[in-house]
C-alpha cells in the first residue's frame, strides 16, 4: 500500500488541496541510497563536526506550497537535523484557478459591477462595469382619445447611452388605457443584472373641438362651435384683444351638449380674438384638449 501512494504522487496523481506547511499523512519507503535509522550519511559534518546520523521521517513535510499557478514540493526530512532527502522530492501539481462569478446589480442611481473571482488566490478576471440605468423614458406622455387601447413603449438606457434590453425589467401597465385620465407604467428589473422599480405615466386627454362663427352684437358676441360630447365634461372659451391671448379671459361651459355662447360686456368697436377647447373632468383632476384655430370678429 505505501509503494502504491509513493507511485500515485511520482506521477502527480495524487492532488493536495489546501496544502499548508507541515507534515502529510503519507508514508515513505526505504530507498536506494536512503539511510536507515541510526546510520550515518556519507560525508563530513560542517566545522570539523561529527555528520549527522541522518532519522529519516517516516511522512513527507511540504518544501514550498503549490499555488493556483505555481507546483509546490513535499519531500522527506531527517528528524534530527532537518535535512530534506534530495531522493525523495515530489513535485505536486499547481492548484489551477477555481473561479466564481460575482455580481453587483446596477440600479437606476449607481452602476453595479461584475466579475469572476479565483476562490482559492482571490485572482480577479473579466472585470466588467454594469451601466446605472440612469435614462427610463415612454414613447409617448400625452394621446388625444380615440376609443383604442394606449401602451406606449418603454425606453431603458444605461449611463454609457446603450439601450438595456427588454430582457433585464418587465412592463406592467395600468388597466384601462382607452378612456381620458392619467395611467401609470411600471418598469421593474430582474435578472442577475439590474434592481429596482421605476413607475413611470402618460395621460389621454380628450378630442378637440372647432370653432364654426363668431356673430359680433352690440358690446357682445356669439361664438358657435362643433359638440364634442365623447369623453368630454364641457368646453372653455377664451377671448382677448390680441392674437397671442394675453391678459385672455375664460369662459366655463359645464355641458358638453352646449354648442354655442354669448359674451357680452365687451367693448364698442373693439376686435376680439376667440378660441375654444374641450375639458374632461376625472376625479378631481380636468384634463384639457388643445385649443382651437382662433376666430376674430370686431364688435358693434
Amino acid at each position: 500500500m505505501k509503494k502504491k501512494i509513493l507511485a500515485a504522487l511520482m506521477i502527480g496523481a495524487i492532488t493536495f488541496t489546501n496544502m499548508g506547511v507541515g507534515a502529510l499523512s503519507v508514508y515513505a519507503e526505504e530507498t536506494d541510497g536512503q539511510t536507515t535509522d541510526g546510520e550515518t550519511s556519507d560525508g563530513e559534518g560542517q566545522d570539523g563536526e561529527e555528520p549527522c546520523v541522518h532519522q529519516w521521517d517516516t511522512v513527507y513535510s511540504v518544501d514550498s506550497l503549490m499555488t493556483c499557478t505555481e507546483p509546490g514540493q513535499i519531500s522527506i526530512h531527517c528528524t534530527l537535523c532537518g535535512e530534506s532527502n534530495e531522493e525523495t522530492v515530489i513535485s505536486v501539481n499547481a492548484y489551477g484557478h477555481s473561479y466564481e462569478h460575482f455580481v453587483t446589480q446596477a440600479t437606476t442611481t449607481a452602476a453595479g459591477k461584475q466579475y469572476d473571482k479565483c476562490e482559492i488566490c482571490g485572482d480577479v478576471i473579466n472585470e466588467e462595469v454594469i451601466p446605472k440605468a440612469s435614462s427610463i423614458s415612454l414613447a409617448a406622455t400625452s394621446y388625444v382619445y380615440d376609443g383604442t387601447k394606449k401602451k406606449p413603449a418603454v425606453i431603458v438606457k444605461g449611463s454609457d447611452g446603450t439601450i438595456i434590453p427588454a430582457a433585464n425589467y418587465k412592463v406592467v401597465y395600468d388597466s384601462g388605457l382607452k378612456d381620458v385620465g392619467t395611467y401609470s407604467v411600471t418598469i421593474t428589473f430582474r435578472g442577475e443584472l439590474y434592481s429596482g422599480t421605476v413607475t413611470k405615466s402618460f395621460t389621454i386627454v380628450p378630442k378637440a373641438t372647432a370653432l364654426k362663427s363668431l356673430v359680433a352684437g352690440s358690446k357682445k358676441l356669439t361664438a358657435k362651435w362643433t359638440k364634442q360630447a365623447i369623453q368630454t365634461t364641457g368646453y372653455q372659451v377664451q377671448y382677448a384683444l390680441n392674437s397671442k391671448f394675453s391678459s385672455a379671459k375664460t369662459v366655463t361651459i359645464s355641458k358638453n351638449t352646449t354648442v354655442s355662447k354669448a359674451i357680452s360686456k365687451l367693448t364698442s368697436k373693439k376686435t376680439y380674438y376667440v378660441r375654444i377647447r374641450t375639458y374632461k373632468k376625472v376625479g378631481t383632476k380636468a384634463y384639457y384638449s388643445a385649443w382651437s384655430k382662433a376666430k376674430s370678429v370686431k364688435v358693434k
